[in-house]
């Protein structure tokens, strides 16, 4: 079961309708293309700053774990704790590979995608 400890929260405007229930707990990123919004990552092991845990409509301010341990949906099974996890496709946490970046460290296993992990974030840096 994925639980939460100390962590840090920020906000940014959500940069689109991220109002269903399926997009919290996904990985999330500043926006390029505006400044002060936050969108959701869409490009495997792409660079992640956060973990979007309300549900904002556009242009709403978005509840960001941006430090410290937090849960996040996962986008495989996670096979243990301890392994470096970076975002899939669709902003969910899977096991990073070589070249991608790492956004958190796994603190327990789950069995499918969908599952809640929870996880240390200590990212972006690139998996070596």
């Amino acid at each position: 079961m994925a639980t939460e400890g100390q962590r840090e929260i920020q906000s940014l405007n959500a940069a689109a309708d991220y109002s269903a229930a399926a997009n919290q707990g996904k990985i999330v990123k500043i926006d390029t293309a505006a400044n002060e919004q936050a969108v959701l990552v869409a490009t495997l092991g792409a660079r992640g700053d956060a973990i979007l845990m309300n549900k904002p409509i556009a242009g709403a301010p978005c509840e960001l774990v941006t430090d410290g341990f937090g849960k996040a949906q996962c986008g495989a099974a996670i096979a243990s704790g301890g392994l470096e996890l970076t975002p899939d496709a669709t902003g969910r946490l899977i096991a990073a590979v070589s070249t991608n970046f790492v956004f958190a460290i796994s603190r327990n296993s789950t069995a499918a995608a969908g599952e809640w992990v929870g996880v240390s974030i200590v990212g972006p840096y690139p998996k070596p």
